[in-house]
């Protein structure tokens, strides 16, 4: 592979400014940032650059050290520079023609900071002294370079340079857009020869699909399906149906509110700079935990935290996780829970779990469900792989289903697969009711310990029957009431009521009141 072959650059054309304020932010915990970094980030300062900026840099490239993985280092040169009225910054790694397949053909373009990374050693390194170029804009006066959350009406230098530093990591897709017509690759060949037959993808468009309207997906690097370059593929490039395929990532979509699969941004007026290398603006607004790299800045938006989706599409597309980006590596297993009865009619439920890679696991959230509800949540902070547990008292008789879910240093909150259950089973028959004092309507649970017929029946004041509700086949151990409206009770108004419940084993008289 010669010097030439990595000259060429794809430039991210830049992040936008939005005049909205956004007042969000999103930053690495304590816990995060005292994680052992997994890569290096050199950054090299053009002589204007000023040092407010460059400790603001230097602390995303922290960030990013901690969540990507490379023996190699990483160089960027950092340029302070006029870029318009409304661009905040923009940035794209040198680019490798190579062989990813090792099958004697050309037939990708990888960054040099992931093609480094992949092959363990740096490729030119008597050639080429930098990695990543960027840019960010000198005209502004509404820069945050402080490490607190940005103020309203200013733009968070520190989340602008880890947006760019994203697209030097390869968050690239070397598409292009030109009167209708899409295209990708760069026109070089084995030489560093203009060669209009050799035109190949990069490992991210590699993974770029557009949904059709039948649900399926196309790739869009299918020649069978868009040539290179076409209008169809210009088409497909401005549908707004253009999703990211990978593992990693599709898990990490699956963990928010959005589509399986992570939805890239390709309005219907392609955006040179925007379009397809960034996500999607509405799926992923600067709420979402993946927010980070949509093309569109909020003012008073502090995102410092790359996201689930980004790392996912990271490791798919060749990185391997640092600590921040481990979340595919932790796993909850062997979930049991026991259950002890320690007095009639209420029990105590211990739950068991054991975690394996804890690299980037915050804490613990336990949520118990109770006949399909969920009852309340329980807090576990997490310090260390191994075994973990917890214990819920005071458990009404019926079944209880327990899930651990866990929150990983970048917010993000992922369920286990595993739901273990206890039944608290009664051991003495029991009647209550609710609400009382009650107005339209009355319910009468009964706690079983053996399945029977049970009938309800309401007398008022004077001993005169006024409802009678029958059920046959009452379970044992379900709590769930039956109910008496107040349209049972006829015409009669407020007053005492006594409720008889009678079983095959059991009799009980409750008294209720009316208030209305």
């Amino acid at each position: 592979m010669s010097y030439e072959q990595a000259m060429s650059r794809y430039r991210d054309c830049g992040l936008r400014k939005r005049d909205v304020n956004a007042f969000k932010s999103r930053r690495p915990g304590a816990k995060m940032l005292r994680k052992q970094t997994s890569a290096t980030i050199q950054v090299n300062y053009s002589n204007d650059f000023p040092s407010e900026a460059r400790a603001a840099f230097e602390r995303a490239a922290d960030i990013w050290e901690r969540h990507i993985s490379s023996s190699v280092p990483i160089v960027i040169a950092a340029n302070w520079e006029s870029l318009g009225a409304r661009v905040l910054g923009s940035a794209g790694p040198l680019l490798a023609l190579v062989d990813a397949d090792d099958d004697g053909s050309t037939d990708t373009f990888r960054g040099l900071p992931l093609h480094d990374a992949v092959t363990g050693r740096n490729q030119f390194e008597t050639q080429v002294d930098v990695d990543i170029v960027a840019q960010f804009n000198s005209d502004r006066n509404d820069w945050h370079f402080g490490q607190e959350p940005a103020p309203a009406e200013t733009i968070d230098f520190t989340s602008i340079v880890l947006h760019e530093i994203g697209h030097g990591l390869n968050y690239t897709s070397v598409l292009n857009y030109d009167a209708g017509s899409g295209g990708y690759g760069f026109d070089i060949d084995g030489n560093g020869q203009i060669d209009k037959n050799e035109r190949v993808p990069g490992p991210f468009a590699r993974r770029i699909d557009e949904r059709q309207t039948d649900g399926t997906l196309l790739s869009l690097v299918n020649e069978n399906e868009f040539p290179n370059p076409s209008v169809k593929l210009g088409g497909a490039l401005t549908s707004e149906q253009l999703f990211f395929t990978g593992n990693r990532s599709e898990e990490a979509a699956g963990q928010g509110n959005g589509p399986p699969r992570p939805k890239m941004y390709a309005p219907d007026g392609y955006e040179q700079g925007s379009s397809i290398a960034h996500l999607d603006e509405n799926t992923y607004p600067f709420e979402s935990a993946n927010a980070l790299m949509t093309p569109f800045a909020e003012q008073a938006e502090t995102n410092r935290l790359p996201g689930p989706i980004v790392c996912g599409q990271l490791l798919d597309i060749g990185w391997t996780a640092g600590p921040g980006c481990a979340f595919d590596e932790v796993s909850i297993r062997s979930v049991s829970a026991n259950v002890e009865t320690s007095q009639p009619n209420q029990g105590s439920a211990s739950l068991d779990w054991t975690l394996s890679g804890a690299a980037t696991v915050e804490k613990f959230v336990i949520e118990r469900t109770y006949f399909g509800e969920k009852e309340e949540e329980k807090t576990v902070e997490a310090d260390r792989p191994g075994d973990y547990s917890i214990s819920f008292d005071e458990l009404e008789v019926g079944k209880h289903t327990f899930r651990v879910n866990y929150v990983t240093a970048n917010g993000s909150r992922v369920q286990s697969g595993d739901t273990p259950s206890v039944e608290v089973a009664a051991n003495a028959p029991d009647v209550s009711v609710y609400p009382n004092p009650f107005d339209e309507r009355l319910n009468v649970s009964f706690t079983l310990p053996e399945t029977q017929d049970v009938s309800v029946e309401v007398f008022d004041i004077l001993g005169r029957r006024v409802a009678t509700v029958r059920r046959s086949g009452v379970s044992a151990n379900d709590p769930r009431p039956v109910q008496v409206r107040a349209s049972d009770l006829g015409s009669r108004s407020s007053g005492v009521y006594f409720i008889q419940v009678d079983g095959e084993t059991f009799e009980k008289t409750v008294k209720a009141v009316r208030v209305r």
